[in-house]
């Protein structure tokens, strides 16, 4: 069937768990679409106990999508059963065995998630590594654990795991795992309201952190990653960008495109923004820190080593000298240094344009990232991906 144009805005449901910041995150990207394009009136439901349960006949007759989360019982019936196009955000494989295969849907890509905590901390040369699972472990959190010990068990390092759900003996074992932990020692977290959940338990038994132990979250929730004492640091996910593609899946669906196979967009890790709770002796600088936070959170838009001077409100010639004694270069090399770090992942994870990823990656423009990238690593992008895919082609 062609595409049909929009008559009128198309009226979409959407059933998230707003109080969860992923689910914020992935609904943020699909609005983006649809403020940019799409022109829907969106009835949003956030899982509020108090907010009245949305009025939802048999095949969704009163609305043109659905956008939902399998988070209660009603999202799961009203999902499961419905009649009109409908995008379903990460779905759980262990609840009631939802159809997965019957959608299409936004997943995060979870296992990756693991990998990168754990080559991060790698490249720190940790001795001793470990992993905390959610307190109800559920599959996204034992498929990051998997990734995660694998990649650190592939380096030839054993990898310790704490998995106990929630019961009321569950701190008092918490802590125990803790101190018999072999230290000093780099934990992972699933997320970062674990990784607050750490900090806390060796504020409680006197490990310190990051001396003792090093700690890392996932998600970047300021208000998890700002509470603690040393703040956390934590990995982004790239969730508003999978969800501006679902947006656009959706919107396709609702003008009438037919898709023969179920699609899905995955959300891959993002940057890890450091805080004090990887902190090495040489990052003991708070303006080190700080700094290397701004870098982080902006390496998508252009900016200059005087705008991240100036947010210090420091003078750029004493950023540069604190800087380069702390790290032994130079700021602009390690912006240089983390956006292609970006450019590489973008290269191996996603499909986008040259152009795309140039963008991404707060370069002016493909040529110049191009030149980068070639004077760097002595190849091009193109030959660069395409070793990659040969190597996921071969491993699978």
């Amino acid at each position: 069937m062609p595409m049909i144009k929009q008559k009128r805005p198309f009226k979409v449901l959407v059933l998230m768990d707003t109080s969860v910041k992923s689910q914020r995150e992935w609904l943020r990207g699909i609005l983006d679409y649809s403020n940019l394009n799409g022109a829907w009136e969106t009835h949003l439901k956030t899982g509020d106990i108090n907010e009245p349960k949305a009025v939802v006949e048999p095949g969704n007759i009163n609305y043109d999508g659905l956008i939902g989360s399998v988070v209660s019982e009603f999202y799961y019936n009203v999902l499961l059963h419905s009649k009109i196009p409908t995008l379903v955000i990460e779905p759980l494989e262990d609840i009631r065995d939802f159809p997965v295969e019957n959608f299409h849907f936004l997943k995060s890509d979870t296992r990756s998630v693991g990998r990168k905590g754990a080559e991060f901390f790698l490249s720190r040369n940790w001795k001793n590594y470990a992993y905390l699972h959610a307190g109800m472990v559920r599959e996204w959190s034992v498929l990051r654990g998997e990734g995660f010990a694998g990649k650190i068990e592939e380096e030839g390092f054993h990898c310790h795991i704490f998995k106990e759900s929630f019961h009321e003996r569950y701190y008092e074992k918490l802590n125990e795992w803790l101190r018999k932990l072999p230290k000093p020692a780099a934990l992972m977290a699933a997320n970062d309201f674990h990784g607050r959940l750490v900090i806390e338990c060796c504020r409680n038994i006197g490990i310190k952190v990051p001396d003792e132990l090093a700690v890392l979250g996932v998600d970047n929730d300021d208000l998890f990653c700002k509470s603690t004492s040393p703040t956390l640091s934590s990995m982004t996910m790239t969730r508003e960008s999978a969800g501006f593609e679902g947006g656009a899946l959706l919107d396709q669906m609702m003008r009438g495109q037919k898709l023969e196979n179920k699609v899905s967009y995955f959300s891959f890790p993002g940057e890890i923004i450091e805080r004090g709770s990887t902190a090495q002796p040489a990052n003991s600088d708070p303006v080190i820190g700080a700094a290397l936070e701004y870098i982080h959170l902006n390496l998508d838009v252009s900016f200059t080593v005087g705008d991240i001077a100036d947010h210090l409100k420091l003078s750029r010639r004493t950023l540069e000298l604190k800087f380069r004694k702390a790290r032994n270069s130079s700021i602009r090399q390690e912006i240089t240094r983390l956006r292609l770090e970006k450019v590489k992942f973008l290269l191996r994870k996603t499909d986008y344009t040259l152009a795309k990823i140039a963008f991404l990656s707060g370069f002016n423009n493909e040529n110049y990232l191009a030149h980068v990238f070639r004077k760097e690593f002595n190849q091009t992008m193109v030959k660069y991906r395409q070793a990659w895919k040969k190597q996921d082609r071969a491993e699978s």
